[in-house]
């Protein structure tokens, strides 16, 4: 028997995903989810990532760092689930978040020079020019605590209300009572982000210059030309 969670009084952790290459588009998202998380009053700002880089220009992305780093409420990074990277210029985002955690099996890295001032470079350093596991970023003291799971990682971060419970198996665990808001990109948003990719724009240009070929030379109602023609539009964009 449990006693009823106060969501008011134990507040609310935001969690979004920062999944791809860092383009206009979730840049954008991202500046807009530290604006909600900080009106709501948000406990902290997770940002579970899985990205391989930055397309969008330096300005931009310090632009963003910067804004991370001058939150008035806390953004955390925790990169995962297994299998899950946050490497290239993309690594930077560690450099201005407050807490960071990492599940088994992903990397964390190849970060490059700094874009902007604000980023921690005694944090930055061992990973300018080379990745880490979780075990070797735990080692460099870049992480401070195991996290396997994002409940792992959100359970130990400062100001999070947890509770004890114990599982099937006897096993003592935490479990948060401060509630957890999942956001991502809108299906719009998530459409041009997965369009700006470049091999997917380079897929579509294909597409779509065979399609509007194909059309040219059969008798139809147009169906492969409309096609083709939003896939070039949309490989434009990307």
């Amino acid at each position: 028997t449990t006693a009823p969670v106060d969501v008011e009084a134990n507040g609310f952790v935001a969690v979004v995903k920062v999944s791809g290459l860092l383009d206009p588009v979730l840049v954008d998202f991202l500046n807009q989810s530290v604006d909600d998380a900080e009106a709501e009053g948000a406990v902290a700002l997770v940002l579970q990532s899985n990205s391989s880089g930055v397309v969008v220009s330096d300005a931009e992305f310090a632009a963003l760092l910067d804004r991370i780093a001058s939150a008035t409420i806390p953004v955390d990074v925790w990169v995962g689930p297994s299998g899950s990277g946050l490497t290239g210029k993309a690594a930077q985002l560690v450099g201005v978040a407050d807490e960071i955690g990492m599940a088994p099996g992903t990397r964390l890295g190849d970060a490059g020079e700094p874009v902007t001032g604000s980023l921690d470079m005694e944090r930055m350093a061992p990973i300018q020019d080379r990745t880490v596991n979780a075990q070797e970023a735990k080692d460099l003291g870049i992480t401070s605590k195991d996290a396997p799971t994002i409940g792992d990682f959100i359970v130990n971060l400062p100001g999070v209300a947890t509770t004890e419970i114990t599982a099937e198996n006897g096993e003592t665990r935490l479990q948060p009572l401060t509630q957890v808001r999942f956001g991502q990109l809108s299906l719009l948003s998530q459409l041009f982000h997965t369009v700006a990719s470049p091999a997917v724009a380079y897929l579509l240009l294909a597409v779509g210059l065979a399609l509007i070929v194909f059309e040219l030379f059969t008798a139809g109602v147009g169906v492969a030309g409309v096609v083709g023609a939003t896939s070039f539009m949309l490989a434009g964009y990307g």
